[in-house]
């Protein structure tokens, strides 16, 4: 604990000797501007730059924080630590007419203004203006994207996943080339990632309902960003007022699919297969001074993927034999068809306000979401699976689908922000977080439940199961506590200095057991038994890994030029122990005289410094480069795994982890230009290139009796590079943006278990090869009209897909090691979502409003797996070899060729009904 006061303290005093302090990172935004006369354009001094009013649901609403600032001598003025959202600004200076202006902040972000005021002819004489929208963003020095939610309200979208998928350089949840894992999820400028699984996805999920701002950084990224590789999503929530305002919004749904020989078990009339509930409310409980806001969802989706219920768990099979005389099938299920991806999903967001004085705010945050659903993929602790694998997965329990486990992914989230204003420059922000997220996969919630059964019930040459049922229990759990103060100076016009520290205490519990037959009779009876942790069969462990980091940034604003400059500092301590020789780790060999001990892992340390420029090209051009140092530790998972060291005697079998693991590292260059080509029409292309360090990888180690096992390790290395093109229109009523990605990217392995698995098989490992997710050109386009009461909007995506490796039938097994991984391309992909509100307005303040939503509206087939010898997703040149050894008297070689699994969703149609206020 020592360590990391020294540490503390250490940056403390240098961040008072610079007197540099920090903007709340990624939750507000800045307005700074200049004030002065419309004819002679000399600066007005003293002028008083006041916001008065927000904007809610079309209607401007007088806020009691009347932030501001007045002009300096050189008419310039900035106002600082501001909510994103659309405020009314008001500018007052003695013998002019007072102007009201209408202003969008963005999170992250500083609006410039260029204020010119007329001289007044009658006192009291004011003009109402809508500030001219800056198109060109001066502060730009990365590529960024913000989405506020008066867009994401118009948009046909279901989370803030489909919003970020929508971005340039995002591809399947990659950015940039990256690997799944490789991006910050941040709520409210705090990170929520679930840091024990591979993909390290959100660990908390908030209802785009509830969003007032999402800033996706797919580029470089500041300082003040940490703990990722390849992109920052940062989702800012809202706030209650002074006013009343609610929602409840009903939808029903279905998927709606002329494919019915490939999606079978969809009743297109079945309108409520898809039941979707929402409610937000948010108001005052002490006006002016206490303010809450809620929201709530209930989805409850019935699957578009179905199986047939011929087997039940307790049904024996056999069709082992050649003989089809001697063949065995028991099958006393129902014949009903069953989902086989049904979710339910439950979720509540809940934010208290409290201002203390007009300089003090507290809020108080929660989130807790609750999930299940059933799925095709494969199961696997750490996230890994492989697009090509045709293995043991949720479709082989198509004819006994009470057999597929069901995944459950349960998270609590609780936030204390307190934001103190200590001179209209200078503020802090002071946050205690905690999340917990616990992910489950089982078929019965008890291991010992007595309908597990035998795996003898389960013998079958086809693929599909015929009986019996998934004999793992898996839960895992992460708890991360953190402690994060934060500061800003505005030290004048031109800096901003930032600094910061973050303490994170993590908790990673595991329990996996491997269910056995723990009958010793001979009677055949499966009795289900779990073993304990020295055993093979079972993995229970509690770890608490704890990190540290902290950032010195200074953002320079001139006149033409923005400059970024920073340095970050990162620490991770693993809390755990590691064998000194891994040829004998759990020291089972006793003929050798080389012993393993147990020592603590090193702490891991980290420095990065990152750098952003951005040059403005007269008033309608702006030129960008960036340059950073990136780090990130592994998944938790690659840590701890098999914490006792214990080696199967089956070679391949066990995969290890390693409290050794160092940091992940990237090195990233990006060059940028921006230009407004016509009024409102801004082009912006980025040329990017991205070097990837010390990747992790499962490699082979060999014990000194000749046991193999993998360990992870950090060996892997890739590269990428590319063109991002986005086009952004937004006039008036109309808005429409374009973005299109040209990349490449090239590895050693598109996952750590890459290495692993092909060693175990004997095939050689190629170079620099295409990853799985390097998708060369993708296209996303969405625009959006308003008209009176009336919104509606158009997403289209196009993609030239990812590769595979297509494996031709070959005579030896010789000639098929020799084929290039991903050395073809599985076929292009195309979708739209579409998206049509209708208001009707009851009074001035309530108002209803009708929702029609389709997502894949033209119900396109989209392949998003192949077989290896034909590229696409319905057809096998396998044939022949299968029918060979094929086994079935209930189900054809062909169906069981035909995988609706591979393909995306069909035709979903959304209708809803939306009751609003606003008092």
């Amino acid at each position: 604990m020592m360590k990391y006061l020294r540490i503390f303290f250490f940056v403390f005093l240098v961040d008072i000797l610079m007197l540099s302090y920090v903007l709340y990172a990624g939750t507000t935004g800045k307005i700074s501007g200049k004030v002065r006369d419309a004819n002679t354009g000399e600066p007005l001094v003293g002028a008083n730059v006041i916001i008065e009013g927000v904007w809610l649901e079309g209607i401007e609403v007088e806020i009691f924080d009347k932030m501001g600032a007045a002009t300096d001598i050189d008419g310039n003025f900035f106002i600082t630590n501001i909510a994103p959202g659309t405020y009314t600004l008001v500018v007052r200076v003695i013998g002019y007419k007072t102007q009201k202006l209408k202003v969008d902040v963005s999170v992250d972000k500083t609006t410039f203004l260029d204020i010119k005021m007329t001289e007044e002819a009658i006192k009291g004489e004011e003009v109402v203006v809508v500030a001219t929208k800056e198109r060109i963003q001066k502060d730009l020095t990365s590529s960024k994207s913000t989405l506020s939610a008066d867009r994401i309200d118009v948009l046909a979208v279901e989370n803030v996943n489909s919003l970020v998928d929508m971005q340039a350089g995002v591809v399947d949840g990659h950015f940039r080339g990256g690997r799944l894992g490789e991006v910050a999820y941040m709520i409210d400028g705090v990170m929520v990632n679930n840091d024990f699984s591979s993909s390290r996805e959100s660990a908390v999920d908030v209802d785009p309902e509830s969003v007032q701002d999402i800033l996706v950084i797919s580029g470089t990224f500041n300082a003040e960003y940490g703990k990722a590789m390849s992109g920052i999503v940062n989702t800012v929530t809202k706030e209650g007022g002074n006013n009343f305002v609610g929602k409840i919004l009903m939808y029903a749904g279905n998927y709606v699919s002329s494919h019915d020989n490939i999606f079978t078990g969809i009743d297109n009339k079945d309108f409520n297969r898809i039941k979707d509930y929402k409610f937000t409310f948010s108001g005052p409980i002490i006006k002016n001074r206490l303010t809450f806001f809620i929201n709530g969802r209930y989805n409850n989706d019935g699957g578009y993927i179905y199986g047939i219920r011929r087997f039940n768990v307790t049904d024996s099979s056999n069709f082992e034999s050649i003989n089809s005389a001697e063949w065995y099938s028991e099958h006393t299920g129902d014949g009903k068809e069953v989902s086989l991806n049904n979710s339910l999903s439950k979720s509540a967001f809940a934010k208290l306000t409290l201002r203390l004085f007009s300089n003090l705010k507290i809020s108080f945050s929660s989130i807790l979401n609750r999930n299940e659903y059933k799925t095709t993929g494969g199961y696997y602790e750490s996230g890994i699976t492989d697009k090509q694998y045709h293995g043991d997965d949720g479709w082989m329990y198509k004819y006994v689908p009470d057999g597929a486990p069901t995944l459950y992914n349960n998270s609590d989230y609780y936030a204390l922000d307190i934001n103190h204003v200590l001179t209209p420059g200078l503020f802090y922000n002071l946050k205690l977080i905690q999340y917990e997220t616990e992910n489950m996969c089982y078929v019965y919630k008890n291991p010992l439940d007595s309908r597990y059964v035998h795996p003898k019930y389960s013998y079958s040459r086809p693929g599909f199961y015929t009986g019996g049922n998934y004999k793992l229990w898996d839960h895992n759990g992460f708890i991360k506590k953190t402690l994060k103060f934060d500061l800003n100076y505005q030290l004048n016009i031109i800096h901003e200095f930032k600094t910061g520290f973050e303490y994170s205490l993590n908790t990673v519990k595991v329990k996996h057991y491997d269910i056995i037959n723990g009958n010793t009779t001979n009677s055949g009876e499966f009795i289900p038994r779990v073993m304990d942790d020295e055993s093979f069969y079972t993995e229970v462990y509690t770890k608490e890994p704890r990190e540290f980091s902290a950032y010195l940034q200074d953002k320079m604003e001139f006149k033409e030029m923005v400059i970024n400059l920073g340095v970050r500092f990162d620490m991770f301590d693993p809390a755990s122990k590691y064998p000194t020789d891994y040829r004998n780790p759990d020291n089972s060999n006793m003929a050798v005289t080389f012993r393993s001990e147990y020592k603590d892992a090193e702490i891991q340390y980290q420095i990065s410094p990152r750098f952003g420029l951005a040059y403005q090209l007269g008033s309608a051009a702006s030129l960008h480069f960036s340059y950073g140092h990136f780090f990130q530790m592994p998944g938790f998972y690659s840590l701890y795994k098999e914490h006792n060291f214990h080696v199967s005697s089956y070679n391949y079998e066990t995969q290890m982890g390693n409290p050794r693991l160092k940091a992940e590292k990237t090195v990233s260059y990006e060059v940028g230009l921006q230009q407004e080509v016509y009024k409102n029409l801004v082009v912006d292309v980025s040329v990017f290139y991205r070097d990837i360090y010390n990747l992790l990888t499962l490699k082979s180690v060999q014990t000194y009796d000749a046991r193999v096992y993998g360990l992870y390790d950090n060996l892997d290395y890739a590269t990428a590079k590319g063109i991002i093109l986005n086009v952004d229109y937004q006039y008036d009523r109309l808005f429409f943006n374009f973005n299109y990605s040209l990349q490449y990217a090239e590895g050693e392995a598109s996952n750590p278990k890459q290495f692993f698995l092909k060693a175990g098989t004997a095939v050689p490992v190629i170079k620099l090869t295409r990853l799985d997710y390097d998708q060369r050109h993708t296209l996303n386009a969405s625009v959006g009209y308003k008209y009176k009461n009336l919104d509606a909007s158009l997403i289209l995506n196009w993609n030239s897909n990812t590769p595979y490796t297509y494996e031709p039938k070959v005579d030896s097994y010789s000639a098929k090691a020799d084929i290039p991984e991903n050395n073809s391309d599985m076929p292009s992909r195309f979708n739209a979502d579409f998206s049509l509100h209708y208001n009707f307005n009851i009074t001035k303040k309530i108002k209803t409003k009708f929702y029609l939503e389709v997502y894949n509206l033209f119900d396109n087939l989209n392949e998003n797996a192949v077989f290896s010898t034909t590229g696409r997703a319905n057809s096998s040149l396998d044939v022949e070899t299968l029918k060979e050894n094929y086994r079935s008297d209930f189900t054809t070689l062909e169906e069981f060729l035909y995988r609706p699994d591979y393909y995306s969703q069909p035709r979903m149609v959304k209708v809803g009904l939306s009751f609003n206020f606003i008092y």
